[in-house]
């Protein structure tokens, strides 16, 4: 399997019962390569800790959760070494910052970016950057 760098949206599936949940797990089988700005622990705690304001998540398990995130092999890279090539993908794709930093990364690494996000998968998609990012929701990526 190649290097795939995993964003939250994808992440958070791992532990939330969602759409394309079971495509995100599947992820995780076999012997899978991931990277990932360090950026991703605050996002994923942030979707955790929003389950758990809404009564959909115990504390107890969120924090687990973390845990568990913690546990996924996974190359992290400081968010603070992609700042400047995710703030250039953010004017030229018209992206958040936080998700640039996920492109710019996979950009770095020559990985493809997973993500969840269709509006994310579809702005890159939308600048000629089709090999830098596969949406969860492709009948391809579900596949594999």
């Amino acid at each position: 399997m190649s290097l795939l760098v995993i964003d939250a949206s994808v992440a958070a599936k791992w532990f939330l019962a969602e759409a394309d949940s079971d495509a995100a797990r599947r992820l995780l089988d076999g012997e899978p390569q991931f990277a990932a700005p360090d950026l991703l622990f605050a996002e994923v705690g942030n979707v955790l800790l929003k389950a758990v304001r809404r009564d959909e998540l115990l504390m107890r398990r969120a924090a687990r959760c973390l845990t568990l995130l913690s546990s996924v092999p996974m190359d992290l890279h400081p968010v603070a070494g992609l700042a400047a090539d995710a703030l250039q993908l953010a004017a030229r794709c018209r992206l958040g910052f936080y998700d640039a930093v996920y492109a710019a990364l996979a950009a770095r690494t020559g990985a493809q970016l997973v993500t969840a996000d269709e509006s994310l998968a579809r702005a890159l998609r939308g600048h000629g950057l089709h090999q830098l990012v596969r949406w969860l929701g492709d009948r391809e990526t579900q596949a594999s």
